[in-house]
């Protein structure tokens, strides 16, 4: 699968206490592909699937902090729809809104 249209939502990190690890992760938004999705990190990943957001926040993620991704997600989305224009990209967040 390529994606061919592509939004960063938002960067965050965490730490892995245990391990004294620090990562980095990006999030994006694609809202247009070609080919197929596959599960190329079976080791890491149990599957892939397709979602809404609310179907999204209910599942049992790896941190806690993707639901509050998953949040602003949708409340970008409703605020996008009630004003007739498109959602907001990463660019128009302010600092308060980063994770």
């Amino acid at each position: 699968m390529v994606a061919t249209e592509v939004t960063l939502l938002t960067v965050f990190s965490h730490q892995e206490p245990t391990l004294n690890e620090y990562y980095t992760y990006y999030i994006y938004v694609v809202t247009d592909w070609i080919g197929s999705p596959r599960n190329v990190l079976s080791d890491e990943h149990d599957a892939l699937g397709w979602f809404e957001i609310h179907e999204a926040m209910e599942l049992d993620l790896a941190l806690p902090i993707y639901t509050k991704v998953f949040q602003r997600l949708k409340g970008a989305s409703q605020a996008s729809k009630r004003e007739g224009g498109e959602m907001r990209n990463e660019q128009d967040f302010t600092s308060k809104d980063r994770l």
